[in-house]
């Protein structure tokens, strides 16, 4: 598994083929429907325009499509795909252009899985008519397992109020199960029978709600108990954890870097070692199962999301009253659907997301914390050893300082680390405890946004938890999305923006912002500098007197040169030939060892006069892996290859990395460097 970590994958083969058997509708996407298939004994992940033909379960296709493995990281502690799809025991994706029915798998097997296929439409279906859209979409995660439809603002706000596990089926619904199976078994007054129907009945819940880790754990859990009555055998906690995990590792081994399943566990293995120790304190069992909980799943919820909540106990007191009786009237409500169940089933569903979004709003009840180091997070689960208490304190405290910072700092070394934030442009310079962030990417799908899911994780696993000078080249989304991100959720001492032409809603946005948190707005017009020790950053453009009407968001960006001693690097935004032209005619100094090729190196942009004035000897351009744009153009490619210029790109190279102390320049790419 660590291997596989850094990148070299053991015991993975992969066997293309053009044949699979559909295994389950996952969810249709506004262009997408989006299946789980077996090819050759393996599971994918394979997408179809919406436009072809609905697939079923058990059909067998002949297709035509591309295969990716999944993307690796491409930043310092960035999401692996690759990682992900193996611990969900996905081999990959195809993106199917057509395909032809073969015909259909009628086993016993494939028969179960479209009944209980069928169940859950029916249920989810159920759900959706007699309640409201986003309570129907809670209740389909709580009870079916079903969490597509749940909005992306109310993942966010469970998240924030520490509730992300109330979304999650786990051990609670077991509990409800086996409190109805009992009061059955007592009814009919055979024990041993209703044993035997009450195991059917869970490992056919654990099917029907998906099977995720968090289920299978607590599912096995409960059969091994129901098991241990039948032997006459005396239960073992920590055996039935053991099995129950062990059986997930068998199936497949690289479910242990899933998440859900490492806070699942962890969970309950706080609840069982620390309860006895709150309930002798606190005297309440509602808050004492929280604290157990939420103490143990700490540096996990950090590790992962970099959020720390501090309204948690509230938070969670009022979803565990709530989250009982919302279970067993969805469970009720399939069997009776009766009118009143849905009404209480709305009310109380309302509520809970209002407590969540309430919780969530508090203000400062959410923290980003930096990413800990793994030694801090085994240091942390050790701390119950007083013995050593005060040596695990300081390995937590030392292994978690940022060494590459403070070695930079003592050599008086400048790190600038130009970030894969995608179609978008982002730097990271770091100096003298000095936090500079030039751009911040941004997306053109509105249901994501870049600083939320790339930048501000990036910032954190980078421990970078204070911006000095927040730099926005120009207000385009895909230089600024990012960039507004991190003003409203971190620490940001000073924004720094070029004299605007006109007020963008971005620029707008960001002004509302900066007087919410009071932070300082900087407007920089050209000759204007900020110095800091040996590092300055003089602005080339835009003149104030000189503003270019023609697209002028991106003719009038922010360029600014960054010098270190000797060392330079030349920022130039989205501005285009017309600027580059105006740039040259003023006589600004634009010479410098590293460009940050303007535009993305779209071909209306780095013209040979420019490019002879810079006199670069690398290139770094900011661009998007198989974009719509096609960005770098061939012509802006030739153009600095002739010019002998040696090019670093984030499509090709992730994250590039510059160490320099003012002469000597070391530069390094993450892919390059981390998956040879």
């Amino acid at each position: 598994m660590g291997l596989y970590k850094i990148g070299i994958v053991p015991f993975y083969h992969v066997e293309k083929s053009n044949i699979a058997i559909i295994q389950n509708f996952n969810k249709a996407t506004e262009y997408k429907k989006i299946y789980t298939a077996k090819i050759k004994g393996k599971n994918y992940l394979i997408y179809v325009d919406k436009k072809l033909k609905n697939l079923e379960i058990g059909d067998k296709i002949e297709f035509l499509g591309e295969y990716d493995a999944g993307e690796k990281s491409r930043n310092f502690g960035g999401f692996n795909y690759n990682i992900y799809l193996r611990s969900k025991n996905l081999y990959g994706t195809y993106k199917i252009e057509n395909f032809k029915i073969l015909g259909k798998n009628k086993s016993l097997i494939y028969k179960i899985k479209i009944l209980i296929s069928g169940l859950r439409k029916n249920v989810i279906n159920l759900y959706n008519s007699n309640l409201n859209k986003s309570n129907a979409a809670i209740l389909n995660g709580l009870i079916v397992g079903n969490k597509n439809d749940i909005d992306k603002d109310t993942i966010k706000n469970f998240r924030k109020a520490s509730l992300s596990h109330v979304l999650a089926i786990s051990g609670a619904h077991f509990s409800y199960i086996v409190l109805v199976l009992n009061f059955i078994n007592k009814i009919l007054k055979h024990k041993k029978i209703g044993y035997y129907v009450n195991i059917l009945i869970m490992i056919f819940f654990i099917f029907f709600t998906g099977a995720t880790p968090s289920v299978v754990r607590a599912g096995v859990m409960n059969i091994l108990l129901i098991l241990a009555k039948l032997l006459h055998k005396k239960s073992d906690f920590w055996t039935n954890l053991a099995v129950s995990l062990l059986i997930q590792v068998i199936i497949n081994p690289f479910v242990i870097f899933d998440v859900g399943l490492v806070l699942s566990y962890t969970g309950v293995i706080g609840i069982v070692t620390l309860y006895n120790n709150f309930i002798k304190i606190i005297k309440n069992k509602i808050i004492s199962v929280t604290l157990s909980a939420n103490l143990a799943l700490l540096p996990i919820m950090i590790s992962n999301f970099n959020m720390l909540s501090l309204s948690f106990i509230i938070s969670n007191l009022v979803a565990t009253v709530i989250l009982g009786p919302i279970i067993i009237c969805g469970f009720l409500s399939i069997i009776f659907r009766f009118k009143f169940l849905f009404l209480i089933l709305n009310f109380l569903i309302s509520l809970l997301n209002k407590s969540a979004k309430i919780c969530a709003s508090i203000p400062f009840s959410v923290i980003y914390i930096c990413t800990p180091s793994m030694i801090s997070v085994l240091a942390y689960y050790l701390l119950y050893c007083k013995k050593y208490i005060k040596v695990l304190i300081i390995i937590v405290v030392v292994s978690n300082l940022n060494f590459q910072v403070i070695n930079a700092n003592i050599k008086d070394e400048l790190l600038i680390n130009f970030v894969d934030v995608s179609q978008g442009d982002c730097t990271l310079i770091r100096y003298q405890n000095k936090n500079i962030l030039i751009d911040g990417g941004g997306s053109l799908d509105k249901n994501q946004n870049i600083g939320e899911t790339t930048l501000v994780p990036y910032l954190m696993d980078r421990k970078v938890g204070c911006i000095d000078y927040l730099i926005f080249s120009h207000f385009d989304n895909d230089h600024c999305q990012g960039l507004i991100y991190v003003a409203e959720n971190l620490k940001v001492k000073n924004i720094v923006i070029g004299v605007q032409v006109e007020n963008y809603s971005n620029y707008i946005k960001l002004k509302e912002i900066a007087i919410t948190r009071n932070i300082k707005i900087i407007t920089l017009k050209q000759g204007n500098s900020i110095k800091y020790k040996n590092l300055k950053l003089f602005t080339a453009w835009p003149n104030s007197d000189h503003l270019i009407t023609d697209n002028a968001i991106n003719n009038n960006s922010l360029v600014l040169k960054l010098t270190f001693k000797s060392f330079s690097i030349l920022f130039t935004g989205d501005i285009e030939s017309i600027a580059e032209n105006e740039i040259l005619r003023e006589k600004i100094n634009v010479k410098c060892n590293i460009l940050k090729v303007a535009h993305h190196g779209s071909d209306t942009s780095s013209i040979i006069e420019f490019l002879e004035k810079a006199n670069p000897q690398y290139a770094l351009i900011g661009v998007g892996k198989n974009n719509k744009f096609k960005h770098p153009s061939i012509s802006t490619i030739n153009k600095l290859k002739n010019k002998k210029i040696k090019i670093y790109r984030t499509d090709e190279m992730g994250e590039i990395t510059i160490v320099t102390d003012g002469k000597k320049i070391n530069i390094n790419s993450f892919i390059k460097s981390a998956y040879k």
